[in-house]
């Protein structure tokens, strides 16, 4: 096959068949090696001195050794048909092995989620293998790709900032909030969360009191109570998107959102995943789609 975009290019056999035949200084040994006739080598070895217009082996009784100019050949011609090779067992590999992701628990269940699932909608061959945590304070040997929430992304600085946060006060539709009975609940992990929005929300002296706090390592679980009714919830609007959009939560007023000082999301890449091209792709992918709709 001739190609007009790379007309001086030969044959690709015809490159494994001399490199076969330089390494074994012998057509009948890179005969045996290929699977093929030695006549078959040294024809396509003819072809490529034909095409090249110079010998690239010398003839004798005992077999062939390489001219100057083949010598000259032999290293590039070695280099790429192994970075042929390389490249075409990283590309089998990837079809074939799950992309590692490592997340928080809240991460995964109520930002991920939804968009695995557009994603895997238009790459519908790309498997996920996901870990998540309730505390992710650095990335895990195993994982090729981690989400996770920092004040500052910690060493190895490989991370990417994906967005930042708001706090937002939340109940049930149905919930009459009101102050000195309410519950708060919290999750156990983002603690500071309630102290940072009523530092910033209420003016000084204007505090909420409830009649009891709750707390739980698990973010779903305060979730859950606040859709249940059960109280009120200073949640990350980031995490609740859905329940905010379909009128599940509410913000119950005069109370109002306040933006995350003290940290943001971030992406990791491995190490490991470099030229991973399934991790590349998930990871530019998952970039583009936070910055297009709501985090």
């Amino acid at each position: 096959m001739k190609s007009a975009r790379y007309p001086l290019l030969p044959p690709l056999n015809a490159l494994i068949a001399f490199e076969a035949a330089a390494r074994h200084e012998g057509f009948s040994q890179a005969a045996a090696e290929l699977y093929v006739s030695a006549s078959a080598v040294a024809h396509q070895i003819k072809q490529l001195e034909s095409s090249l217009g110079v010998e690239l082996f010398e003839r004798h009784s005992h077999g062939v050794r390489l001219t100057l100019q083949g010598q000259e050949y032999l290293g590039p011609v070695q280099a790429h048909l192994l970075g042929l090779q390389r490249c075409s067992a990283q590309i089998r590999d990837t079809r074939h092995k799950p992309l590692r992701l490592a997340t928080l628990h809240s991460v995964a269940q109520l930002w991920l989620q939804p968009r695995l699932k557009r994603y895997q909608a238009r790459y519908h061959d790309h498997d996920f293998e996901i870990t998540a945590a309730s505390i992710l304070d650095s990335p895990p040997p195993t994982a090729d790709v981690v989400i996770s929430f920092f004040a500052e992304p910690p060493p190895p600085r490989l991370w990417t900032r994906l967005w930042e946060e708001h706090l937002i006060p939340v109940c049930s539709p149905g919930h009459a909030f009101a102050p000195r009975r309410a519950v708060l609940y919290q999750d156990a992990h983002w603690n500071q969360d309630w102290p940072v929005w009523e530092r910033e929300a209420m003016p000084q002296g204007s505090g909420l009191h409830f009649a009891g706090i709750r707390r739980a390592s698990l973010y779903v679980l305060i979730l859950q109570a606040a859709l249940d009714g059960l109280g009120l919830m200073v949640g990350r609007a980031s995490l609740l998107n859905d329940q905010l959009r379909h009128g599940e939560l509410v913000t119950p007023a005069p109370l109002s959102p306040v933006f995350v000082p003290y940290g943001a999301y971030y992406l990791y890449r491995a190490p490991s995943a470099a030229g991973n091209l399934l991790a590349e792709q998930f990871c530019e992918w998952l970039m583009t789609d936070a910055e297009t709709t709501d985090a």
